[in-house]
């Protein structure tokens, strides 16, 4: 436990979150030169079940934002088994990030489509031992990544670090937004610290919420969608019922709870101001506004170390 200056006291175990830091930056460095050359060429899908959005989004908005290629394609896996793998002429390569056990069966099921329709894919897998998942995968189609008892936390470490230097390696790009992103990737270690105490109240504010037991809406900007979905796991297993809205489409809706939590980056602040003004939240003593001042690509990470504090 530790206590930030404001008096609010937050769950932060630096030696385990450093030692998934380092494991994450390790781990990238081993596998990057096989992600990257499944990943050079061709038509990709990026895919997911359960969890593994959150670590999947944001590697994919890594490469979609830095790159701009259109060939990156973000995919749920029941889509792609039903959807795309059985009717799809188009040849394309799947790159799917498993993030929890719960996962299994929906990736044995993509597992078994893309081998019966020969799609070539690659698998990064925490739990080979499983007997669900070891039936699936062998040495040419999957990446064993450690797996930790925070695993969304190691995997979307893990998944920015790969996304940064993927993206730095298909364009050759070395232009200040990159450099700076790496830079505070790499010292990710300081930041941890930082974070604990720069939204150390909000923390305190979340945690109110779960003791009134309270329903709510979690409402963000587009940036900070895989921060806002661990955040909505995190408060249904601690029994809040709560709805998931993107600020777009939030802003057509008639009304929202009472008790919200609006997520937003610097960047994104018009998105959020008109959500505020179209319902009154400046008035509203229950709702919690949180506001990342970075990079939203790095925004997306920062919002899940933040949240993997509340466990």
């Amino acid at each position: 436990m530790q206590e930030s200056k404001h008096g609010a006291s937050v769950n932060f175990d630096e030696k385990e979150t450093i030692s998934i830091l380092n494991d994450a930056v390790k781990k990238s460095k081993e596998i990057f030169n096989r992600v990257f050359d499944f990943l050079k060429e061709g038509n990709i899908i990026i895919s997911y079940s359960g969890y593994g959005v959150i670590p999947a989004t944001i590697f994919f908005n890594y490469l979609r934002v830095l790159t701009q290629e259109a060939r990156f394609e973000l995919v749920p896996s029941t889509e792609l088994y039903l959807n795309v793998i059985p009717y799809r002429e188009s040849t394309f390569k799947i790159f799917y990030i498993m993030a929890s056990l719960k996962e299994r069966n929906q990736f044995a099921r993509l597992a078994s489509s893309s081998s019966v329709m020969l799609v070539p894919s690659l698998f990064l897998i925490p739990y080979r031992d499983d007997p669900v998942i070891s039936r699936w995968i062998n040495e040419e189609n999957s990446i064993e990544i450690d797996a930790r008892e925070n695993q969304i936390l190691y995997s979307s470490i893990l998944a920015s670090l790969l996304g940064i230097e993927v993206a730095k390696e298909l364009t050759n790009r070395s232009d200040m937004r990159i450099s700076n992103a790496k830079r505070d990737l790499e010292s990710l270690s300081e930041g941890f610290s930082f974070i604990s105490e720069r939204y150390a109240e909000y923390l305190e504010s979340i945690k109110e919420l779960e003791s009134s037991g309270e329903s709510c809406d979690v409402i963000y900007t587009p940036s900070l969608e895989p921060g806002a979905i661990y955040l909505m796991y995190i408060l249904q297993e601690k029994g809040i019922a709560c709805r998931l809205l993107r600020g777009d489409i939030a802003i057509g809706m008639q009304d929202i709870q009472r008790r919200n939590i609006l997520l937003s980056t610097t960047v994104e602040e018009d998105i959020a101001k008109e959500i505020m003004f179209r319902f009154k939240l400046n008035s509203n003593e229950k709702s919690i506004k949180i506001v990342f001042n970075t990079d939203p690509l790095l925004a997306q990470l920062y919002s899940v170390i933040l949240f993997s504090f509340l466990i």
